[in-house]
């Protein structure tokens, strides 16, 4: 599917045959703005929402989308998402092919259709991410408080799984422990965000665990104290992307759910709503909603914040959900065909505009990327972005997966975290706050 703005700025098309095709396309046109003309504005055949179409298992962008955008099957350029009627065991992934200035601006609605018949079940996973640093907290924690001859604390050493023959420090320069504690006697767990970064940020840290409190030096050398502590019981707040949004179900303990909807009888069709990032607190990145990163889907490549293998004490962390998809299931449950959609940012227009005048066969949505340095990006002070992309900043306004994980890479890093990079790490202050002149939609 091709959604394309019809401006002066037109592609520069090599051929009659080409203009041919892409007005062939246009045929499946939809989601356009007001300002677009096209043969065609509405996808033919394409459903209302709740009004299901008989003829096919499909995902699009509904009509109401407010900027241009392409939306294939992945390395099938022109293939609209859609698994026909009659068939099945079908595996189909989908980019949608985005502007990031767009991501960021504007919000969308993804529409999936189920026709009666097809499916007995549908399930919906919504796409999310961890957004912090997460886990559980340490069983057993120690302290060691250290006094003089006068009774007076000069100072404490920690740490953690009844390793008593082992001390260090309690912060951040101990890597091994996976609480900090303060010489006023507090103590939180290292994923509690609230406590040793921001009051607004979240506490992901869940679990309980015994604080072993010891003193040496002092009248009262050798005392030794058991307390049970509380790190946490709720990872709410802890994830980015649209399922962590309030609107989306989640457990008790704040993890987003998959929705089933039995779809047999009268089929289904509904949107999953996509929030746009600039009414998102922090997010100067466009992996809230741009799920795309190299080689999706995949299972050796994914994103750190998606797959973490565990927390730094070993607990083994779930992934979160890569794709926005969509399962069609029969009778027992089996999946016979499935969706998943990828949302990739572009970082200049005039690439993408060649993707889509080459069907899909040019155009670098990495422009000045692959990390997220000044250089990196093509700033002013260091790269060459708008010699040839714009006039001034960089070409690169908002990192994907494909720059965090490169920032990784060349860091030694075992992974960051969105909130890590975009929120009191690297560039605080750096970046303008903005406010949209467009209503929230929920």
């Amino acid at each position: 599917m091709i959604c394309s703005r019809n401006q002066n700025r037109t592609p520069n098309f090599l051929s009659l045959l080409g203009l041919a095709i892409f007005f062939s396309l246009s045929l499946h046109l939809g989601g356009c703005s007001e300002e677009e003309t096209h043969a065609s504005r509405t996808n033919t055949g394409d459903a209302e929402e709740n009004v299901v179409t008989q003829d096919y298992f499909s995902a699009k962008l509904t009509d109401d989308t407010e900027f241009t955008y392409y939306f294939n099957v992945k390395d099938d350029f022109g293939e609209d998402c859609k698994i026909d009627f009659s068939d099945q065991n079908n595996d189909l992934t989908c980019i949608i092919d985005v502007n990031e200035g767009d991501l960021y601006f504007y919000s969308m609605k993804l529409q999936v259709n189920v026709p009666a018949g097809m499916c007995h079940f549908l399930d919906v996973d919504n796409y999310f991410h961890y957004n912090f640093d997460t886990g559980v907290g340490p069983s057993w924690f120690g302290i060691k408080k250290i006094y003089n001859a006068d009774d007076e604390l000069t100072g404490i050493e920690c740490t953690q799984d009844q390793t008593l023959a082992t001390w260090g420090e309690c912060d951040s320069t101990n890597t091994t422990i996976e609480a900090w504690a303060s010489m006023d006697g507090s103590v939180a767990c290292r994923y509690n965000h609230a406590t040793w970064v921001d009051s607004d940020y979240p506490n992901c840290c869940m679990g309980t665990g015994t604080i072993y409190t010891l003193n040496q030096g002092g009248s009262n050398n050798g005392d030794a104290t058991t307390t049970q502590q509380v790190w946490g019981d709720s990872w709410e707040g802890c994830f980015g992307g649209p399922a962590a949004h309030p609107s989306w179900p989640k457990t008790d303990w704040g993890w987003p759910v998959r929705i089933r909807y039995g779809s047999w009888d009268e089929g289904k069709n509904m949107n999953v709503e996509i929030t746009r990032n600039i009414a998102t607190p922090n997010s100067h990145m466009s992996v809230h909603s741009a799920n795309y990163y190299d080689d999706a889907p995949s299972t050796t490549n994914l994103p750190h914040a998606i797959s973490p293998g565990t927390d730094r004490g070993g607990t083994v962390l779930s992934n979160t959900q890569d794709a926005y998809e969509f399962r069609c299931l029969d009778k027992a449950a089996e999946v016979i065909n499935r969706i998943r959609v990828y949302i990739r940012d572009w970082n200049t227009y005039s690439e993408w505009l060649t993707y889509g005048s080459s069907l899909g066969v040019n155009g670098d949505p990495d422009v000045k990327s692959r990390g997220i340095s000044d250089a990196d990006r093509g700033s002013e002070s260091a790269g060459d972005c708008h010699e040839n992309y714009g006039i001034v900043g960089p070409c690169n306004d908002s990192f994907d997966w494909d720059d965090v994980n490169d920032y990784d890479s060349d860091n030694g890093s075992t992974g960051f975290f969105p909130m890590q990079i975009d929120g009191n790490q690297f560039y605080e202050g750096n970046w303008p706050e903005y406010e949209s002149d467009l209503e929230l939609d929920y």
